[in-house]
């Protein structure tokens, strides 16, 4: 009991600090050094280190199979939003296409859908066999029989397979999809009901923050789900979905920028609950625990990436990496997919925030295995392993 209370005693103690926001001083500090022009050494510790390891490992990432790092030449890890495969894959094969014949509605449809199925399946695979099947169609031509359909031969691909091999992604929510008691069908119906007011959200040229409101408006949208359409649907609007301004921020994001500002704090204790969720699945309390909480994570997020210029000055390799992956982006100059690539900074708060999310896995690695190869087997969820 005693070590108990004193555990508790030191996470409310980290806790107050970062209420405080006592980092910020030494944000200041760094911005100061480096609008100064100052040049910056790194400590052995403290806010600036944590900082420079994490746009280190931004930087590798980019760098993909030719990084010296041993973890992100193993794992696409991507460097920026705009690498990841189901990003990639929905703006090339979805938003793009859709936009071409001036069918928005579509284009949020179809985006949802991905993450219904959670990236659109493992390696987009499931997404790609409702195609082949004609079970998915434009929006104006989903009815409600075909979401029965698409529903019924999923749920019969599921028993043939297994759950991992037709859902894929992040959110803990996808693993109750065909449960009717939680989920089911009427879920990918309701789904299905409110593209409507996304797109008006959309085409109202809403705020940032109010497009993630009517995301979360949806029966069963969590903060995770919410993000990853709000990231997909940049592509259709940028303006709106504008992730240079404000992105939905989930449990790993703020795991790992607990980890960049704050440091290793102690692990709060965590009440038992029955594996059958109770309420919307990626809502409830994340294994992580992190102790920036929801509603610090805009402010810890963006506190973060506010240090990019800083960081593409001071940590070397990042804004070579940035430069490469830009020109050498096969969309670079299509217009409808290029929205990231053509502005000046390729960073922005989306890309910090899916690099939170690997970041705390990233360190267990390191820890683990320093510069040695990841054996086979050790795959973090979610994480692919690069093909030779």
């Amino acid at each position: 009991t005693r070590t108990m209370e004193r555990r508790r005693i030191s996470v409310d103690v980290t806790r107050a600090e970062f209420h405080h926001e006592s980092w910020k001083e030494e944000l200041q500090r760094l911005r100061s050094a480096h609008h100064a022009g100052l040049s910056w050494h790194c400590p052995e510790d403290g806010l600036g280190k944590r900082l420079h390891d994490f746009y280190s490992f931004i930087g590798h990432s980019l760098h993909g199979g030719d990084s010296q790092d041993n973890v992100c030449s193993t794992f696409e890890l991507g460097g920026s939003i705009d690498g990841l495969g189901d990003v990639a894959f929905t703006r090339d094969e979805i938003t793009a296409p859709f936009l071409r014949k001036d069918d928005l509605s579509s284009a949020v449809w179809h985006c949802v859908l991905v993450c219904w199925l959670g990236a659109g399946g493992p390696q987009q695979e499931t997404y790609q066999w409702l195609k082949s099947k004609q079970l998915i169609a434009t929006y104006a031509d989903t009815s409600k029989e075909l979401l029965s359909r698409m529903y019924k031969e999923v749920k019969i691909r599921v028993q043939e397979r297994g759950m991992d091999k037709v859902f894929h992604g992040d959110s803990r929510s996808v693993r109750w999809r065909l449960d009717a008691r939680q989920q089911g069908e009427r879920v990918l119906h309701s789904w299905h009901a409110a593209v409507p007011k996304v797109v008006q959200a959309l085409q109202s040229d809403a705020a940032p923050a109010e497009l993630e409101q009517v995301l979360r408006s949806i029966h069963y949208i969590g903060e995770l789900t919410a993000k990853e359409i709000f990231v997909l649907l940049y592509y259709a609007k940028p303006s709106v979905a504008d992730t240079t301004q404000h992105c939905p921020t989930g449990p790993g994001a703020r795991a790992g920028a607990e980890l960049v500002l704050l440091g290793e704090l102690p692990q709060k204790p965590q009440k038992k609950r029955k594996r059958q969720p109770q309420a919307n699945e990626e809502d409830l309390p994340d294994k992580n625990c992190p102790s920036i909480s929801p509603g610090q994570a805009q402010a810890a997020l963006k506190a973060i990436t506010g240090m990019v210029d800083w960081a593409l000055k001071n940590v070397s390799g990042l804004a070579e990496a940035c430069s490469k992956y830009k020109r050498s982006a096969a969309h670079a100059e299509d217009h409808l997919r290029n929205q990231r690539v053509a502005r000046e900074q390729l960073l922005d708060l989306a890309d910090v925030e899916v690099m939170l999310c690997y970041y705390k896995n990233y360190c267990k690695l390191k820890a683990r295995f320093g510069s040695g190869p990841i054996p086979d087997g050790t795959n973090p969820r979610g994480w692919m392993r690069r093909v030779p």
